[in-house]
């Protein structure tokens, strides 16, 4: 609601209080403050105001522990949207709130491993076009040891290294050139 009121201005209609001890003023609770809005002295202004106080109202009249769907209408003010999430999790029980924790935590999970497996299945199918492009390009003189080679460190091989060794094959006139660039690549620290 701050994004369109000025709650600093002149207003009867607004209210903001904190906590603090009686007996010592200086004690405030910095976390817990209220705010009370007088809705029939609150004047709105122009129309985006009037908008959102009926939403808001309606956020504050509608839903109640029986709510299990939201309007769209109101989920579309993020302020609403994040009180909408508040409240929801303020409703949940222990038990419940350990559930909905466990949920997120397996749905992050699950997000990081289809990632992994994703990048897994790309590196594999680049290694498998890399072959193919191997066998293709040099089949009159790969023999069964040279592919057997070429296959096994193709598969230990990192997306990276595989990237440039695309180029290599493109780069390589004969499987001996080929084997040059892999054993350089070797002697500059990257493993072939």
């Amino acid at each position: 609601m701050s994004r369109y009121l000025d709650p600093k201005a002149d207003n009867d209609w607004y209210h903001h209080y904190k906590i603090v001890n009686v007996q010592k003023p200086v004690a405030e609770i910095k976390d817990l403050q209220l705010i009370f809005v007088e809705l029939p002295k609150f004047k709105t202004k122009n129309y985006n105001q009037k908008k959102l106080q009926i939403l808001w109202l309606r956020f504050m009249s509608e839903l109640d522990q029986t709510t299990t769907a939201v309007a769209s209408e109101l989920l579309a003010v993020p302020e609403i949207k994040e009180a909408v999430s508040i409240t929801e999790q303020a409703a949940y029980s222990p038990a419940e709130l350990d559930a909905y924790d466990r949920f997120w935590d397996a749905v992050s999970t699950e997000k990081t491993l289809k990632a992994g497996a994703y990048a897994e299945g790309k590196a594999e199918g680049k290694a498998e076009t890399l072959i193919q492009m191997i066998k293709r390009k040099f089949n009159k003189s790969l023999s069964k040891e040279d592919e057997i080679y070429v296959v096994t460190k193709i598969q230990q091989a990192s997306a990276e290294q595989l990237t440039q060794w695309v180029d290599d094959v493109l780069d390589a006139m004969t499987l001996d050139d080929l084997f040059k660039m892999f054993e350089k690549r070797s002697s500059e620290g990257e493993s072939f």
